[in-house]
């Protein structure tokens, strides 16, 4: 019995997928992937695997760099 081989995208094409579907945590993602819509089957159910040598983490794969606004000390210390 032979095994099939998925052939999957570049790590750049997988990088801008994820970022077209506006996910913003690895959770969402695992909900992405198991829903119906499901995924592209070029891209891998778990990237952080697959692109080891390109990971950095999810905020990257996802592009997702939600600012978080900070107070000013005046404003904190009131």
């Amino acid at each position: 019995m032979s095994e099939k081989r998925v052939e999957f995208c570049s790590f750049a094409e997988a990088k801008k997928y994820a970022k077209s579907l506006h996910l913003s945590s690895r959770y969402d993602w695992v909900l992405q992937t198991n829903s119906k819509k499901g995924i592209s089957s070029k891209v891998p159910k778990n990237p952080d695997e697959v692109y080891e040598k390109e990971w950095k983490n999810w905020k990257d794969f996802l592009g997702y760099h939600k600012k978080v606004p900070f107070l000013s000390f005046k404003e904190a210390r009131e």
